[in-house]
């Protein structure tokens, strides 16, 4: 009677062993592809990772590299000597440059700058300005009047006989500077004659 219950145990644990222990085809390849799986995403989220760090390094080194080449350039450009005078760089300024009253000097300033855009220091440019008038003005193309500053500054006067528009034109050696030709236009002016005053509107 005892050893009939002791052999059905020992039966029992048995089959529980071995049902445990044989697993179905299909469980094990499930489990397997879900290993694969997780390793796939834990590679594609680290390299995810990596190349935004690249990036961002990348990008810092870039950053660096171009802070020290404009480091460079700022003291190549300092060692540089200044000149020669590049026309494309010249500007003009002043209120002759807009128009102004006919009948009435019109003055500007034209500075002679080199292909760096730096103020040239010395004078001995040849600034040369025309002034024509416009379509409906009438009346001849004249040449302005320029002083030599000595410093690099040229001033330029002219003066246009009646109201209208007109094109002013500045060349430095030969080369038309930024900007130029300038349209400009002058109000109605007012001559004056010996002790009375005779107005003249042009």
């Amino acid at each position: 009677m005892t050893d009939r219950n002791n052999s059905t145990t020992t039966t029992a644990v048995v089959t529980t062993t071995n049902t445990s222990a044989a697993k179905p085809i299909w469980m094990k390849q499930a489990e397997e592809a879900k290993l694969k799986s997780e390793a796939e995403n834990t590679a594609a989220a680290k390299a995810a990772f990596d190349a935004t760090f690249k990036v961002l390094s990348d990008k810092a080194e870039k950053a660096v590299d171009s802070d020290s080449e404009e480091e460079d350039a700022e003291k190549d450009l300092a060692n540089k000597p200044v000149g020669p005078v590049d026309p494309g760089k010249c500007t003009a300024a002043g209120a002759g440059i807009a128009g102004g009253t006919a009948c009435a000097p019109a003055t500007f300033v034209v500075v002679t700058k080199d292909a760096d855009g730096r103020k040239v220091p010395n004078g001995g440019a040849v600034i040369r300005v025309r002034v024509s008038p416009g379509v409906g003005v009438g009346g001849t193309e004249q040449e302005g009047v320029v002083k030599d500053m000595g410093d690099g500054t040229y001033t330029v006067t002219y003066v246009v006989p009646k109201r209208g528009n007109y094109m002013v034109t500045i060349e430095c050696n030969g080369k038309a500077i930024m900007g130029s030709p300038f349209p400009v236009f002058f109000s109605a002016g007012v001559y004056i004659y010996g002790y009375g005053i005779l107005c003249f509107f042009c």
